[in-house]
């Protein structure tokens, strides 16, 4: 599970994980991972090219996405 919001950590994503964990889910290997602003100073630009540079415009999504599929890949094979 991926979730993605335009605040910095401690915001929606947040509260996600606790309710996901408040039912146990991480106990049966739920993936999640929480897309935020970064927790820096950022250039002033349009709203557009900070979430670009920030990666949460569409290509930085579908990168995570990518890059957590490929890693979810690369544990189960090991298992195997």
């Amino acid at each position: 599970m991926i979730t993605v919001e335009e605040g910095v950590q401690g915001g929606f994503g947040s509260r996600v994980l606790g309710i996901l964990s408040e039912q146990g889910r991480f106990d049966k290997g739920l993936a999640v991972r929480n897309l935020t602003m970064p927790d820096r100073f950022l250039d002033h630009s349009s709203a557009e090219q900070q979430l670009k540079d920030s990666g949460l415009d569409s290509e930085g999504i579908l990168n995570k996405i990518i890059s957590v599929i490929a890693q979810d890949g690369k544990k189960w094979s090991a298992l195997a």
